[in-house]
């Protein structure tokens, strides 16, 4: 789910740079930094859930 978002959220930055690249100097242009934000957040998020799900699983192999 969370690569999911990320996926989404990294189309809507490529799009709204795209957006703000072809835009005039003084035209009002998307914010693409939120966009670039969540993307980071949904990194790391995403970083500490497979780090979690790793040292799980390395558990459960030392304990077998």
């Amino acid at each position: 789910m969370l690569k999911e978002m990320k996926g989404k959220e990294e189309a809507r930055f490529i799009e709204n740079s795209l957006i703000k690249r072809a835009s005039p100097i003084d035209s009002p242009v998307p914010d693409t930094n939120a966009y670039l934000e969540r993307i980071v957040e949904l990194n790391e998020a995403i970083s500490v859930l497979e780090n979690h799900h790793h040292e799980k699983t390395c558990k459960v192999e030392n304990v077998a």
